[in-house]
């Protein structure tokens, strides 16, 4: 019920009894959508507080006025009045100030984001406003009141039913004199009177429209005695009665429409704050876990298309065992197997290798085999224990009831999760991520046409330039303001690595990698974004290498 305008009736006599003959100060404004307007001549507060900003709007009078540096002055002809009286809206959520005897107003119109404060003058035309409206319009002089009565006439109201049967209970309520804005107000009104709000006037019996309009009167009863509190729900609720239908809701009751507003404030942007970043925690945690589930189905499939070493450690054992009948030069032996030398099998031979080295070439293949075998079920394992850890986050996430408790989870998540709450706006983007190992500076481009510009607008010719082999990837540059004609093969292999974890096989053991300089990389025409063609390449085959962990 806050800004409702059952709140803003109970806020005007409020401010009734405690400003009348106070003296208005300079208006300013420091942040979009705010207004302060210093009081002078009350012992208790300073300042009167006016936002449009979402999440809640409101006007508020403050103990201490704001201080800062930025303040912008507005409204500044309303310095000095003094306020005689204080009148509410009699059907709309608006308090006036009378200033020196009906002389000059101010308005308030409590309407949310669009909300306004107005200076008139005596015949209450627009003098200046707090939000420039291109369709400023202000109510009659008439429409304000400084007394009312919550008493309902019984026989209007069955008059007003009677004429309008094609409506339901709730358009109904919307109807009559009195303004129910509150959609907790509605909830209340149904659950006491027991009727479906959708339900058409026509179907109601004479007994059930008396049941709502006696309940609704009841209510009226007890907000012109008001009982506030506050409902600790989702969001939190401020109410001026209690709410049956919050029954097994915790709340807490106030005795101050002061305290208990600053109270409703506070507890209200702690709850928006905390729902926010639950929010935004389980889109991190629910991105995380798909993208996790991609990269475990890749290394399963890895695994499954993986060569089995026992065929290279075979071969390499027939050659072997079968020197003596293997010439020096040939690419291609056929002997007889190991386990039925009835049978016989066919094996590659690389031609500049003598048989025994090829024997050792394929025995290492083998051991390269098992190793990478070894370290992909070692990652899949790590990748499903992520998946579980990050999993159990999500009710920790959801029972948290504190923001430190969500800090303290989002401290202990995966490094490699991403945060969604990095702002982008304002950042300039380059078409590549930068890295430095040692005293190397590596580029990594984003994407195919961020692959081009990297290549070509931004490497030297004398760079080397990295790239996975027979896969798509990144282009990789390694910096060479020296201009060197090689390398050291460890930096090479780590740049090597580097285009390999930049690419769609990252989840293998293994990834080829071709290199050249810069200047033999060329881009034929109407070639698709990131596709070139090169020459006198070098290729090398190594392990993704993750340069975010080094």
């Amino acid at each position: 019920m806050f800004n409702s305008w059952f709140h803003i009736r109970l806020l005007s006599r409020f401010l009734q009894s405690t400003l009348e003959g106070v003296s208005l100060g300079k208006p300013f404004t420091y942040r979009k959508g705010e207004l302060h307007i210093p009081i002078s001549g009350c012992n208790q507060f300073e300042c009167l507080h006016f936002s449009t900003q979402a999440p809640l709007p409101l006007l508020n009078i403050e103990q201490n006025l704001p201080k800062p540096k930025n303040r912008v002055p507005i409204l500044t002809k309303i310095e000095g009045k003094h306020i005689s009286q204080i009148l509410l809206h009699k059907s709309d959520r608006q308090i006036l100030f009378d200033c020196n005897k009906e002389n000059e107003y101010l308005l308030f119109q409590i309407f949310g984001i669009n909300g306004n404060v107005f200076h008139l003058d005596t015949n209450f035309k627009i003098i200046d406003s707090f939000k420039k409206a291109t369709k400023a319009s202000v109510p009659q002089k008439t429409d304000f009141i400084s007394q009312d009565n919550l008493i309902l006439d019984y026989n209007l109201l069955l008059k007003i039913a009677a004429d309008n049967q094609d409506k339901t209970i709730s358009q109904f309520l919307s109807s009559i004199s009195i303004p129910i804005y509150s959609r907790t107000l509605k909830k209340e009104i149904f659950f006491r009177s027991k009727l479906n709000p959708s339900t058409l006037i026509a179907n109601l019996r004479r007994n059930d429209l008396e049941i709502l309009i006696d309940q609704l009167q009841n209510i009226l009863n007890e907000i012109s005695k008001p009982t506030l509190a506050i409902y600790f729900s989702s969001p939190p609720i401020f109410s001026l009665i209690s709410l049956h239908f919050m029954q097994n809701t915790g709340y807490e009751n106030f005795n101050d429409l002061y305290i208990a507003s600053r109270t409703f404030i506070s507890t209200y942007f702690k709850w928006k704050t905390l729902t926010e970043k639950k929010k935004t925690l389980s889109r991190r945690l629910e991105t995380s876990i798909f993208s996790l589930q991609k990269k475990l189905n890749r290394q399963i499939k890895d695994i499954k298309n993986l060569p089995t070493a026992d065929t290279y450690r075979g071969w390499a054992d027939t050659i072997l065992a079968n020197l003596h009948k293997i010439e020096k030069v040939t690419s291609m032996v056929t002997l007889p197997q190991m386990d039925d030398t009835s049978e016989k099998i066919s094996i590659p031979l690389n031609l500049k290798l003598t048989p025994a080295e090829n024997a050792q070439k394929y025995y290492g293949k083998s051991r390269h085999i098992d190793s990478s075998r070894k370290n992909l079920l070692l990652a899949t394992e790590q990748t499903r224990n992520s998946i579980a850890k990050i999993t159990s986050s999500f009710s920790a996430v959801e029972n948290a009831t504190e923001i430190k408790h969500l800090r303290k989870i989002e401290k202990e998540l995966p490094t490699e999760i991403p945060n969604q709450n990095l702002s982008q706006q304002g950042t300039i983007h380059l078409p590549y991520y930068k890295f430095i190992l040692g005293k190397w500076e590596i580029l990594v481009g984003r994407g195919a046409r961020d692959n081009d510009v990297l290549t070509f607008k931004v490497s030297r010719p004398n760079d080397f330039w990295f790239h996975a082999q027979n896969v798509t990837g990144s282009h990789v540059i390694l910096r060479n303001p020296q201009k060197l004609a090689s390398l050291p093969k460890s930096i090479i292999e780590k740049t090597a690595g580097i285009a390999a974890f930049y690419c769609k096989a990252k989840h293998s053991g293994i990834v080829p990698v071709v290199y050249t300089l810069r200047k033999y990389v060329w881009k034929r025409k109407n070639s698709p974004l990131g596709t070139v063609s090169l020459k006198f390449e070098k290729s090398v085959i190594v392990e993704p290498f993750n340069p975010k962990k080094h």
